[in-house]
């Protein structure tokens, strides 16, 4: 990936900036749009900063693949509570 690595877009997350996070992110994501680690970040910095839709829209993809389908589940939840 060029750019900034899932690592550390992560520590972003971690530390709480889901802007910076998912600034990060957006090359990742249109290089490889299935990915179920990229999704799950979109998702929950989406989540985190308020965009109910494009996080749905994500953790929705997410449950397709089994290897993260929990966690997408998960994410879900939280976007409907």
């Amino acid at each position: 990936m060029k750019g900034p690595s899932l690592k550390e877009c992560s520590e972003k997350i971690k530390a709480g900036d889901f802007a910076g996070a998912l600034g990060s992110i957006r090359e990742a994501f249109k290089a490889d749009p299935d990915d179920v680690k990229i999704l799950l970040m979109v998702g929950l910095c989406n989540f985190r900063l308020g965009g109910l839709d494009a996080s749905e829209k994500a953790y929705l993809k997410c449950t397709k693949s089994p290897q993260s389908a929990l966690q997408a589940w998960l994410g879900l939840a939280s976007v409907y509570d």
